[in-house]
């Protein structure tokens, strides 16, 4: 807990000290409204971009 109020005022807008870095739907937003920061795990963001794509939307070219 002492470690995300530190994250959290080091990153302010992405609300660590309340969720903890949970991935709850207002960190998500917070993400995608902010973008990463240096607190954000790779695997966590590449988890949430994937939620995020419809790969029927996707373009692959052959």
């Amino acid at each position: 807990d002492r470690i995300m109020t530190e994250l959290d005022r080091q990153y302010p807008g992405y609300g660590l000290a309340q969720h903890k870095g949970y991935g709850t739907e207002e960190h998500r937003e917070a993400v995608l409204r902010l973008g990463r920061c240096a607190a954000h795990r790779e695997a966590f963001l590449r988890k949430l971009l994937a939620e995020r794509v419809d790969p029927a939307q996707m373009h692959f070219p052959s």
